[in-house]
């Protein structure tokens, strides 16, 4: 099953083109990036705009680090090294599962949802491209990416509880 929304994805990559699908699997993350720092210096309370960005990516960078630890122990490999296609992307050949994209930005849009509404729909919607865009590009099977979002949504949910109960964080 696995293999075949893989397939139907990747096809699906192969019809929108090469640059679209590079565009929203590598340079829309940094896209985003950008916009956080672009909300924070246009925001109109620059501290709270601080402190809703640095929680949100430090809950980020600690759900990527523990992903990435499971996924470097663990033997999973990406869908180019498996089946005989060619990946858009140059990427590592560490393990697959889970995507560390995924993961990363379900996370982020998890904890920006919880604290500033819009964005967080912004950051939930671009999660869903990324992860998407990185199955079409042949470097994630769909339980990768699936995967990560879960595993990063959990991990969001779990640091937004916590920043309520220890830091007395009010959310939207």
């Amino acid at each position: 099953m696995n293999q075949e929304i893989f397939f139907w994805f990747y096809n699906l990559g192969q019809g929108i083109g090469v640059w679209p699908v590079f565009f929203v699997a590598a340079l829309l993350p940094w896209c985003l990036f950008f916009g956080l720092l672009v909300w924070v210096l246009f925001a109109k309370n620059k501290p709270t705009a601080f402190v809703v960005v640095m929680s949100s990516l430090l809950a980020s960078v600690i759900a990527w680090f523990l992903a990435s630890l499971y996924k470097y122990n663990f033997v999973n490999p990406r869908p180019f090294e498996v089946l005989n296609i060619w990946p858009f992307l140059v990427t590592n050949l560490g393990d697959a599962w889970p995507s560390g994209h995924a993961v990363l930005f379900s996370t982020l849009a998890v904890m920006l949802w919880f604290q500033k509404r819009s964005l967080g729909l912004i950051f939930v919607f671009g999660a869903l491209l990324i992860g998407f865009a990185r199955i079409m590009a042949g470097v994630h099977w769909p339980f990768d990416v699936f995967g990560g979002w879960l595993f990063g949504g959990l991990v969001g949910f779990v640091f937004t509880k916590l920043f309520q109960k220890f830091f007395n964080f009010r959310f939207v």
